[in-house]
Formats: structure tokens, C-alpha cells, sequence
């Protein structure tokens, strides 16, 4: 602790303190330093406070949790657990005031329970963090669909007070039993997911923890990527001759889409096609290809 503050002027983390009746609690204690107008130490101020609710939550969620992984050993089924977060909460709190960030995490909650079974769980464990809890599901690709349902709820604007604002979630994924047999481990782990998503640009991003479970949410990132593309310029064409074997004379050519994306380079159509057709954005994927193949020969 000290060595942050002396070093990066500011300390954040979990304590244990003590009431004065002699009580022990957990506390969240953020200490920032105080410079004078020579930027030298003359202080420190700390603002803090107790999280024995969100500790009391996080460990009926971990029980929850742990019932269901007993349950789910015994008949070899498979359980998921979905760690949310709300992009950027914190300034839309600020900047729109506390009772507009309830209202907002309110009808978070409310699409989230629309989105999935009644056995399955959905709790807020602390601010703006949600953890979802699928039961008995069939496979990795359960997960997938429900991925999908909470972007796509997310897409819709929330109405606070009559203004529409928009916001976007990360989103992180751990499987049992591949990502832990135990359920703070899951927790952890799909906590872990959830901020590497945020490094990758807060674009709702479900990211698994194993690299045997990424295949399974590479249609989630992949189709969210897609929402975004033409409007970023991503997408290429390459074309390519038709030739007439009995005479060899050019009789068409064919326009290939090449998506050039930032951070994966080329994918190959092979991927993005399929995943374009089931989620009904190959329309408008269609109608760009046209648009640019006959633009460019026209011109």
C-alpha cells in the first residue's frame, strides 16, 4: 500500500477494520495523496466503506453455486457462469446523478432475467456488476446463445427519465468443468474474462478463460465485430477473373469480401459468412458488396 502511494499517489483495495464496539468488517478504502504547490506529500485523504453486504452476497452466490456444481458432477452436466459489467457506470453516475444510475441498473437487471431460464440465476453482486448462472446447460454453445441475447438487449437504448442513453457491457465466461471445479474458482476466473473483454474495447466481448472454449465464443466476438465493420471500412473486395477454359477469354469477374480486421488481421469468409447468414446481418453485408463492386467498375 505504501509503496503505491509513495509511488503512483493513490491506493485502492480491500482491509479488514474495526468498529468500536470491536467488531471486524470488510472495508473498501481508497487513499489518494495530497501534494502542496511544490507537488510534495503534505497529506493523504482516504474515503472508504463497508462492503459487509456485497461479502454477504458474494458468499450466497459462491454457496449457490457450489449446490449447483454437486449436482452437476454427479450426471456429468455442464454449468456456466457469466461475470457482467456495465461500460463505464461510473461517469455515466457522475454525470447524470445517482438516482439516474439506480434507474439504469434496474432495467439492466430487468433485460437480464428476460434473457434467461427461470433455473437459472441472475445476481448483483456489487455497483454495476452482475453475475449470470446457467444450470444444467448442454454445452458450450448454450452459453453462446445467451451471450448473443444480452447483446442484443443491450443494443436497445435505456430510457432514464425520459432521456435514451446507450451503453455497452463486457462481458466474462468460465465453464465447469473446464475452467474450475470449484466454484470461487469460476467466479474468478469469468471475473478475469470479464476485464480481459474491457482490454479488448468494451465492445460486449464474451471471452472464455481457456483456449478449449474460445472456439465456442468466437461467433459472439465475431458478430459483434460484424456490427461494426462497415462503418469502420474493414471490409475489402478482392476480385477475381472467370475465364471461358474452351477459348481462354475473360467473360466475368468475381468480387471476394476480405474482412481486414484491427486487431485479428484477415479473417478468411470461411468464418464470418456462416456467422453473418444465422444472425441475419448478411443482408446488409450483401447490399455493401454490391454497392462497392459496381463502384468501383464504374468508376
Amino acid at each position: 500500500m505504501w509503496a503505491r502511494l509513495h509511488g503512483e499517489g493513490s491506493w485502492r483495495g480491500e482491509i479488514w477494520n474495526r468498529r468500536k464496539t470491536g467488531e471486524t468488517y470488510p472495508e473498501m478504502l481508497t487513499i489518494s495523496t495530497v501534494r502542496d504547490d511544490r507537488e510534495q506529500p503534505s497529506g493523504f485523504i482516504a474515503v472508504f466503506f463497508d462492503i459487509t453486504s456485497v461479502k454477504q452476497t458474494e458468499e450466497r452466490l459462491e454457496h449457490r453455486v457450489g449446490q449447483s456444481l454437486s449436482y452437476s458432477i454427479r450426471p456429468q452436466t455442464r454449468l456456466a457462469v457469466m461475470f457482467i459489467d456495465v461500460d463505464r457506470f461510473k461517469q455515466i453516475n457522475d454525470s447524470l446523478g445517482h438516482t439516474a444510475g439506480d434507474n439504469l441498473l434496474t432495467q439492466v437487471a430487468a433485460r437480464l432475467i428476460s434473457v434467461v431460464r427461470t433455473e437459472d440465476t441472475v445476481t448483483r453482486i456489487s455497483g454495476d456488476e452482475f453475475i449470470i448462472m446457467l444450470e444444467n446447460i448442454g454445452g458450450a454453445e448454450h452459453v453462446t446463445v445467451v451471450a448473443r441475447k444480452i447483446m442484443d438487449t443491450f443494443q436497445q437504448a435505456f430510457d432514464l427519465e425520459g432521456n435514451e442513453l446507450r451503453v455497452t457491457c463486457s462481458i466474462g465466461i468460465s465453464l465447469f468443468p473446464e475452467d474450475g471445479k470449484e466454484a470461487s474458482i469460476l467466479i474468478r476466473n469469468a471475473d478475469t474474462a470479464m476485464y480481459r473483454a474491457k482490454e479488448v474495447g468494451r465492445k460486449n466481448y464474451p471471452l472464455s478463460t481457456r483456449d478449449m472454449t474460445r472456439a465456442a465464443f468466437e461467433q459472439v466476438f465475431l458478430e459483434n465485430a460484424m456490427r461494426n465493420t462497415l462503418e469502420h471500412g474493414e471490409f475489402r473486395l478482392a476480385y477475381q477473373s472467370q475465364v471461358n477454359l474452351l477459348d481462354r477469354r475473360v467473360t466475368g469477374v468475381e468480387a471476394l469480401l476480405r474482412w481486414h480486421h484491427p486487431e485479428q488481421g484477415v479473417i478468411p469468409p470461411g468464418r464470418f459468412i456462416p456467422i453473418a447468414e444465422q444472425s441475419g446481418l448478411i443482408r446488409k453485408t450483401g447490399d455493401w458488396v454490391l454497392d462497392e463492386a459496381c463502384r468501383s467498375w464504374s468508376g
